[in-house]
């Protein structure tokens, strides 16, 4: 009997031990991390992808995240530069043009802005999760400049008769977001809001068109279509007279 109850003790001292984890806290009631236990398919959005934005326009990367109640510090990073720009909402960066918010509520969607892009903005970016779980994913961004073109441009100049109806037709090439404006300049004044002498402008998604009904000798001089985000065009335009045609006409024969 006596050798039983020394067992039974052992037993039950061992078993007291396990209960307790060094710090001397009941180790059966520390709370699993789930998340922690489940490393793969974190993330909605692929990783390694490639994000296409217009230079001078607004690029969005995405971070889109499974576990909506998972508790988490999410920052992005530059990795060309090894520059941390956010950490949840906050922007970390000096250049304030980084801003990271959730696309909906209530979720871990997560998405980088950068607005008004620049050509060094171009490269690798990490979206890194610190918290319930340590795991990251990467977005590379791609940047095209788009251009205006002035239609039947040629070699930068038009000659139209006086009398004659003008139309310049200016569209955009390798856009991928419409620009905010597109504003004509004759020489170095803008001519928007200054239409004064029968002209007039057709504007469209993708373009837009000055236009003048009767071409005037005044109508003579160079102008430009510069849009918000894509390289201007110019061309320029010289209005003569019927006589003054002619007169080139025969000495360019000659």
């Amino acid at each position: 009997m006596r050798h039983f109850c020394l067992f039974f003790g052992i037993i039950l001292a061992i078993f007291l031990v396990n209960l307790h984890d060094k710090n001397g806290r009941c180790a059966a009631k520390r709370p699993a991390n789930i998340y922690k236990r489940t490393p793969f398919n974190i993330f909605e959005s692929e990783n390694n992808t490639v994000e296409l934005a217009q230079l001078g326009s607004n690029a969005e990367l995405p971070c889109f995240i499974k576990y909506s109640n998972a508790n988490l510090n999410i920052s992005w990073w530059n990795v060309n530069t090894s520059t941390l720009l956010t950490t949840n909402y906050k922007t970390n960066a000096r250049d304030k043009r980084f801003q990271a918010k959730p696309k909906d509520e209530n979720t871990h969607h997560w998405i980088l802005r950068i607005r008004y892009t620049k050509p060094s903005d171009a490269g690798l970016y990490e979206c890194r999760l610190e918290g319930d779980f340590v795991a990251s994913m990467f977005v590379s961004l791609r940047l095209q400049q788009a251009r205006a073109v002035i239609k039947d441009s040629g070699d930068g100049c038009r000659e139209v008769e006086v009398g004659t109806t003008l139309r310049l037709s200016c569209y955009l090439e390798n856009t991928i977001e419409s620009p905010t404006y597109i504003f004509w300049y004759k020489e170095n004044r803008m001519i928007n809001y200054d239409l004064d002498d029968g002209e007039s402008i057709r504007e469209g998604k993708q373009g837009s068109e000055l236009i003048f009904p009767s071409a005037k000798l005044s109508h003579s001089g160079n102008y430009s279509c510069v849009p918000s985000n894509a390289d201007m065009a110019s061309l320029l335009v010289t209005v003569q007279t019927k006589l003054k045609q002619k007169l080139i006409h025969r000495f360019s024969s000659n």
